[in-house]
């Protein structure tokens, strides 16, 4: 049974002038309709401009996303279903980099060792990670890789609006990755094919504390991140400067994040987008996050199989190219190519490291003062 309280505002309702460009994508959803071209350079120069952009037309229904985000903070806001239930044992986490389930506050801080700046406080954040639901159902598929759900009414009622969000999400990252590969100059099918069999996403709900400090700023992995929010908080470094700016969008809209793939595709012509959330005020801020090809595929026997990402010919001379610039948790060096997923779990080993040796310090610092 769907929630039935109080609507949830995605976003202020009467601006101006939105600060990211907005794009209605419904010609994206008809096939031949005579308006793709326009809708394809549309997205191409938003990417330019601001590698950030919102959607509307994307043919979520609305309910479904109010569905989503309210059941998201029914269960995850501080004090809510999890803590009550006390998720953190009830679901045991299994020794994978991304685990499915419930990650309790403080114990995941990947934006903040993203970053090469000062060190950001613990992300103040309760997460749950959701997987492809069909997934659960596929012997082919790691036992790891599957769905846990808290075996209680509030966790059914967590799972039914997360997994029917999350396949209207896939949909639109589909929709969105074939206009997309047009806008480079390249096949509709570019993406899945070079990123087969990694085609789909996965999806953290999140509820931010209030007035904590929040997820410091990163670029993302993957190609496209698709983001709706209850909440403003939201802020993207424009290409070129080194502030931050707000990133609203209308009631409905999802932000979409370009992510690093295509900036190795475009040799930098397209930027990965420096994002980060500033501050959940005093109601906190619960989003849904569907980061569109990082639903790793491990097979139940054997290792996932490694794509390469590198630069496409049509993107001109590479070595006129600088790389992929990487965070200092990956030795900072620049890449012209990547190897996916194997970068991805190298980075997150880094991540688990470096967090171990915080850990460590702040033992030895505590035991030295005792």
């Amino acid at each position: 049974m769907r929630v039935t309280a109080a609507r949830l505002s995605t976003q202020p309702e009467q601006i101006d002038e939105w600060p990211v460009p907005v794009i209605d994508i419904a010609p994206l959803t008809w096939e031949n309709h005579s308006d793709r071209a326009k809708v394809v350079a549309a997205l191409s120069a938003a990417v330019l401009s601001h590698g950030i952009f919102a959607v509307v037309g994307h043919g979520i229904p609305d309910d479904v996303m109010q569905w989503a985000l309210l059941s998201t903070k029914v269960a995850l806001q501080e004090g809510g279903s999890a803590d009550i239930e006390g998720w953190a044992e009830l679901l045991p986490q299994p020794s994978v980099v991304v685990p499915p389930g419930f990650v309790p506050a403080y114990s995941q801080n990947y934006g903040r060792f993203g970053t090469d700046g000062p060190k950001e406080p613990p992300e103040s954040i309760h997460k749950y990670t959701v997987y492809p639901p069909s997934w659960d159902f596929d012997p082919s598929v790691r036992k790891s890789r599957r769905n846990v759900w808290p075996d209680t009414a509030a966790g059914e009622a967590l799972r039914e609006p997360l997994e029917t969000y999350f396949d209207e999400a896939q949909r639109v990252s589909h929709v969105l990755h074939g206009a997309l590969s047009e806008a480079v100059g390249q096949p509709m099918e570019l993406i899945s094919k070079m990123l087969m069999p990694h085609t789909e996403g996965l999806m953290r709900a999140m509820c931010y504390h209030p007035a904590h400090p929040t997820m410091a700023g990163h670029k993302d992995f993957g190609t496209t991140t698709l983001l709706l929010a209850d909440a403003p908080g939201l802020e993207f470094q424009p290409r070129g400067r080194e502030d931050w700016v707000a990133a609203a969008a209308p009631q409905g809209a999802l932000l979409v994040i370009i992510g690093e793939f295509f900036e190795l595709w475009t040799q930098g012509v397209w930027r990965a987008t420096p994002h980060r959330v500033a501050g959940a005020g005093d109601q906190g801020r619960c989003s849904l996050v569907f980061c569109s090809n990082q639903g790793i595929h491990y097979p139940e026997d054997g290792s996932p199989v490694n794509r390469t990402i590198r630069p496409l010919p049509a993107f001109g001379d590479e070595e006129a190219w600088g790389g992929l610039e990487t965070s200092r948790t990956l030795g900072g060096a620049a890449r012209h190519s990547i190897e996916w997923p194997a970068f991805f779990n190298d980075a997150m080993a880094a991540v688990r490291s470096k967090v171990a040796t915080e850990e460590i310090a702040a033992a030895r610092h505590n035991a030295a003062g005792a």
